[in-house]
């Protein structure tokens, strides 16, 4: 009769956990974070997430109907006792368990981070020991049942307004310099990285169709109007995500996942120019840009944070899907035979540890001296292309860890931005800069080995989170400099340089940003960081366009969000995540493109469909 009656109360525990399992899988499928959960089964998966969630609320349940069984006389106290339940899923899961399964410590130092999470984990509590109440059929009170059918519909309506977020904008909670105005172009977009301009005024943006975890919706390439903010789907005939458009002779050039190709600005076939790009791992090709004598130059990421593939490659989601892919030297390098201790995130709850060497798939070892041959294309690099020699690749610098935004000065100088290690992975690096680089042909500019023109090993750099720091490549050419620094996990995105008559306008008396460089007016758009996965930072890093400023040697804060509020979120009004700027071609306005809503939360990054927005920047009457 005990182990009867023991079965029973496990089995009204097991419905009342699924039951509420199936209502925070709504909160977190509304909050977009539910695929993230399906790293513990080895995928960024919304169906394993729910997997996931549902064995882990039914044990809930199961364990409480066990414990409690016929003990809980009161409404009042099965919600405590439910509200309690609640807090130690959360904590136990959020905050320990899942970071310690993907080989991160615990998320003790910011927790709010994750308040959604936290609401979702509530409302399971409560929804939880409120249906074990009411099925346990002791006590039939209407208001019983009618709570947890109130509780359920509030997570079906929850979903979708979750869903849908971040629906307003308001150039009114921006602070912009002195002498300029901004105004909304056009918004809803999702995950926009690009765009560029043509001669009848028209925008071109680009949606990547991508964002990390991954997020995977249909890649588009957009014509705007700026003047009605009117949007026309052209093509959305292109692997995600797209990094950079550009614009040449009636022709769009769209640089996306593994491809450089054209199409013509009004529409029409896509045509591949350039194939077989490096890009399966956690930086793909890049913006590209014309030089005045017509060839083709674009960026291309490395696959890795620091050479070496290893377990936060599952939670980027791409080693599951492409085992054998790996970083490719652009020239010949010889390795030291250093090799780094991962998880083996591939097998469901595996605890085994597997080395890895630089330029290797995961779980292969390098030795001491191995020679390895340059390719074309390789990554981290910047390649260069002839149309006229059917757009074949030609090395033009290299070392550049994930080189995002291009740009040419009136003196043809090349200009980019290069995003820094992470804090993260086998070889985490703290601490790391990010740059821009005035890029010289034939440069070496330090990856995977410098940051700038500093020795990784350097303590300053050793993390917990990774081993030992060591140099992978046996020898190096000379690392140049650096031509601007920013603090780590700025994430510099894109940049463009100011027509001299946009940028005399308004006074310089505005916040400085306490990094001392050399002269240009260069306006770059700062994404931010990517706190807990990226690295811990002391505050989180504003959402800002920054303006380096002649006259100075100072950033300066062009455009913010007012108040203390680092970025708008999912319900603000203002910048979320600005990814590139422009200049229209009369030099009369610029562009802001931002990204939308991306969080980092709960171990895994969370990009918000159709927050993205296109503001314009103009000089005050």
């Amino acid at each position: 009769m005990a182990l009867k009656s023991y079965g029973y109360y496990a089995l009204v525990g097991a419905a009342s956990g699924i039951v509420g399992g199936i209502m925070v899988s709504l909160f977190l499928w509304g909050g977009w974070m539910l695929p993230a959960l399906g790293l513990l089964l080895t995928s960024v998966s919304l169906i394993e997430g729910l997997v996931v969630v549902l064995v882990m609320t039914t044990l809930v349940g199961v364990i409480y109907g066990v414990a409690i069984r016929e003990k809980v006389d009161s409404f009042a106290a099965s919600v405590l006792i439910g509200v309690g339940i609640g807090f130690l899923v959360w904590g136990l899961g959020t905050l320990i368990l899942i970071p310690l399964a993907l080989g991160f410590p615990p998320v003790f130092a910011n927790p709010l981070d994750h308040g959604l999470s936290l609401l979702a984990f509530l409302v399971y509590g409560i929804s939880m020991t409120l249906l074990y109440r009411v099925w346990l059929g002791k006590k039939k009170e209407k208001w019983q049942y009618i709570v947890p059918a109130v509780v359920l519909l509030i997570g079906i309506i929850s979903a979708p307004l979750l869903l849908r977020a971040a629906v307003t904008t308001s150039p009114g909670n921006l602070a912009v310099h002195d002498g300029y105005e901004v105004d909304v172009v056009a918004k809803n977009f999702t995950y926009p990285t690009s765009l560029t301009f043509c001669e009848e005024g028209y925008v071109y943006v680009a949606e990547a169709g991508y964002a990390y975890g991954p997020k995977e919706t249909t890649p588009r390439l957009l014509r705007v109007d700026p003047k009605g903010g009117n949007i026309k789907e052209i093509s959305t005939d292109f692997n995600g995500p797209i990094n950079g458009l550009t614009y040449k002779d009636g022709m769009i050039y769209v640089s996306h996942r593994g491809k450089i190709s054209k199409i013509d600005k009004g529409g029409g076939e896509v045509e591949d120019l350039i194939t077989g790009l490096p890009s399966h791992g956690d930086h793909q090709n890049n913006d590209l840009l014309f030089d005045p004598d017509g060839k083709l130059y674009f960026g291309q990421g490395s696959a890795t944070n620091a050479g070496i593939v290893g377990d936060d490659n599952y939670i980027y989601g791409w080693l599951q899907d492409y085992p054998e892919f790996h970083d490719i030297p652009p020239e010949d390098i010889s390795l030291r035979g250093v090799n780094y201790k991962s998880q083996d995130l591939g097998e469901i709850l595996s605890a085994e540890e597997v080395e890895t060497g630089a330029f290797m798939p995961f779980g292969s070892r390098s030795e001491k001296g191995q020679e390895i041959k340059g390719e074309t294309p390789g990554n981290a690099a910047i390649y260069r292309a002839d149309p006229d020699e059917d757009y074949e690749l030609e090395l033009y610098a290299w070392g550049l860890r994930n080189p995002y935004g291009l740009t040419f000065s009136d003196k043809g100088e090349l200009f980019t931005t290069v995003l820094g290690y992470d804090d993260r992975g086998p070889r985490a690096v703290e601490d790391a800069s990010d740059f821009i680089y005035r890029v010289e042909e034939g440069g070496f500019y330090g990856w995977p080995d410098y940051v700038g023109t500093e020795p990784i090993e350097s303590d300053i750099f050793q993390s917990d989170r990774g081993e030992e720091l060591e140099p992978l490549l046996e020898d190096h050419p000379e690392v140049e400099e650096p031509y601007a620094s920013f603090p780590p996990h700025f994430s510099p995105m894109k940049l463009d340089i100011a027509p001299g008559e946009f940028a005399e306008v308004g006074s310089q008396e505005k916040k400085e940003v306490p990094k001392d460089i050399g002269p240009s007016d260069i306006f770059v758009a700062v994404f931010g960081d990517g706190e807990p996965m990226t690295g811990e930072t002391e505050d989180p890093v504003p959402a800002m366009i920054l303006r380096l400023d002649p006259g100075t040697e100072h950033f300066y804060v062009f455009l913010e969000n007012k108040g203390e509020k680092p970025r708008a979120g999912r319900f603000g009004q203002g910048l979320n995540r600005p990814i590139a700027v422009k200049f229209d071609p009369e030099g009369e306005s610029l562009y802001v493109l931002d990204f939308g809503v991306f969080e980092f939360s709960d171990m895994a990054p969370n990009a918000i469909p159709r927050t993205g927005v296109l503001w314009k920047v103009t000089p005050e009457n």
